[in-house]
């Protein structure tokens, strides 16, 4: 179970602030907000409003204005965390309804890499008993652990074709004998759905994944991506901002320029002729 542990901290939700941590499109839900209320806390997010990236989390974690996903809950709780909307990430995952989906899958995999594996397999066996997607993405990750490649693979696809973002994630996974190396080609395909991955490519193609794939236009890329999908990291606004700085050809507006110093947490002021206005 350490690889899960491995895959979420490494590619799908490594904190910014080195901390352990385990859409598009809405659905209709009964106590879903107007979609403006949504759009409205993802516009304060965007200027770094660690409060709003709070209540995205509670969204994400209810299906309030959004899908109901535990990636999606976890990208925006890291990102409160980031722009001290919570005091650590801990508090925020501590908060959670006792016995509620997305509390039991934190415990089950934490009692898997704590060994406690009659606890965490009792978990994960209701988990699955009560239809949960991203419990049978864990199980699937349970049953390769114990070699069965082929019954993982088909676990992580029923997670992925149920609407489980954990299991599109470990389907990026091509061969967990080795260095997991995720498929860049697969986590591109999933930019849109689940935008926390535009930070992990855009971390690849910065080099701080270690893949040898250094690319400052690519990662400016995914970073921008990411910051218009209100899921841009401290760090990836920082990159940005210096990109800015050093001539990057990014066609921003002074407002943008402004938002990311905000994000970055930058005392410094740009030239205007560095910035391209759209």
């Amino acid at each position: 179970m350490r690889k899960c542990l491995y895959l979420i901290i490494i590619v799908a939700l490594t904190s910014c602030a080195d901390q352990f941590v385990l859409e598009e499109g809405t659905i209709e839900h009964p106590n879903m907000p107007p979609d403006s209320e949504f759009q409205a806390l993802l516009e304060k997010a965007k200027w770094g409003d660690g409060l709003a990236y709070r209540k995205l989390a509670d969204c994400y974690r209810d299906g309030n204005g959004v899908k109901r996903d535990f990636i999606g809950m976890l990208s925006m709780a890291s990102l409160a965390d980031d722009y001290r909307g919570i005091n650590r990430m801990e508090e925020y995952l501590d908060s959670l309804p006792k016995n509620s989906e997305f509390n039991l899958l934190i415990d089950c995999v934490e009692k898997f890499e704590q060994k406690q594996t009659d606890e965490a397999q009792t978990l994960l066996e209701g988990l699955v008993a009560n239809g949960s997607p991203d419990g049978y993405a864990i199980k699937g990750i349970s049953v390769l652990e114990n070699g069965d490649s082929l019954e993982a693979k088909r676990l992580f696809e029923f997670a992925a074709e149920n609407g489980s973002s954990l299991g599109e994630l470990l389907l990026c996974i091509p061969d967990w004998r080795g260095a997991m190396k995720p498929s860049i080609e697969k986590l591109a395909a999933l930019t849109d759905k689940i935008p926390w991955v535009n930070n992990v490519l855009a971390e690849t193609y910065t080099g701080k994944r270690g893949y040898d794939m250094k690319d400052d236009e690519k990662a400016a890329y995914y970073y921008l991506k990411a910051d218009k999908q209100a899921c841009l990291t401290k760090n990836g606004a920082k990159w940005l901002f210096n990109y800015i700085r050093n001539n990057g050809d990014l066609h921003l507006s002074p407002s943008d320029v402004e938002r990311l110093q905000i994000l970055a947490g930058e005392n410094l002021i740009l030239a205007v002729d560095t910035i391209v206005v759209q």
